[in-house]
């Protein structure tokens, strides 16, 4: 299995890589990484990437090679998480066979999250199913639980967390953190959703709540030193730079503004000012005047 997923991964790589190679192209490609190709194996896994990965890779007879279809591309980018994950415990796996004494010299973070492989396994299914589900769910808030009748859309990961994301009371939209997730049971009773693509919700958020407001410009000027992170790790896809100086960065994001920007604003201190919109500057004001009340 692992080889047929490093196959796919190299095919896919390359495709992408290499503008418009050919079948010629790609099959020495695979023959110079080690593996046995001809155009028919090649082809086969070609099919596989479309049926499985679902990304349309296709053929320009004008060019004469294979490039993934524009509409495929955010697709390609998520599965490039699942490729980097895969290669990471690849490594590892290979690491610690060598000498159980390896593990000294590996260090996980011990604060992840543990889910039952079971609840991960309904929630996938009554997903795949549309399939309402009903579980209690603990609230930190109000230190209490609640029962929910809910409709499950999408499994998220965020920040090395689990949610799921749907409807309650058919329409209105929440998120649910898996650790908090108790007695979960799948019904048989099914349900229409509101949307195909729910991933879509997240396209305009940063994090995992879910947020009705207009979109919005964001501005944030950061240190030069505190904006080569952030150069390197975006907080979001529409992220783009307005300025670069020597003693600045200054980006512009277009997002609905929620609580977890607000949490990566705070986070940075001093290091990050916001310029615009005027709502959002003066809401990260009022919280650190309350934070500087508590010393």
């Amino acid at each position: 299995m692992s080889k047929s997923i490093d196959r796919i991964k190299t095919i896919l790589f390359y495709i992408h890589e290499v503008k418009f190679p050919t079948m010629e192209m790609i099959i020495q490609k695979l023959i110079d990484v080690g593996y046995d190709s001809s155009e028919r194996t090649t082809q086969r896994d070609i099919k596989s990437i479309r049926d499985m990965l679902l990304i349309e890779v296709k053929f320009d007879r004008a060019k004469n090679g294979y490039y993934i279809d524009e509409e495929s591309q955010k697709t390609f980018d998520e599965w490039l998480s699942f490729f980097e994950l895969y290669q990471t415990a690849k490594v590892i796996n290979e690491t610690l066979l060598k000498s159980k004494e390896n593990i000294d010299y590996i260090d996980f973070d011990r604060n992840k999250q543990i889910i039952s492989e079971r609840i991960l396994e309904n929630l996938l299914q009554a997903i795949f199913d549309k399939k309402k589900i009903l579980f209690e769910y603990q609230n930190f808030r109000r230190d209490d639980t609640k029962k929910y009748d809910f409709n499950p859309y999408l499994l998220k990961q965020y920040q090395n967390r689990w949610y799921v994301f749907g409807t309650i009371n058919g329409d209105e939209f929440r998120t649910f953190g898996l650790d908090r997730i108790q007695k979960l049971e799948v019904l048989n009773q099914t349900f229409k959703p509101i949307s195909k693509k729910p991933k879509e919700y997240f396209d305009d958020i940063v994090g995992m709540i879910y947020s009705t407001s207009e979109k919005e410009k964001v501005v944030l000027s950061y240190t030069a030193l505190q904006g080569k992170y952030i150069k390197s790790q975006p907080l979001h896809a529409s992220q783009r730079i307005l300025l670069e100086t020597a003693d600045e960065l200054q980006i512009e994001l277009n997002v609905r503004v929620n609580y977890e920007l607000e949490e990566q604003i705070l986070k940075q201190g001093e290091k990050v000012k916001v310029i615009a919109p005027e709502s959002l500057k003066q809401l990260i004001k009022e919280r650190l005047l309350k934070t500087l009340g508590n010393y």
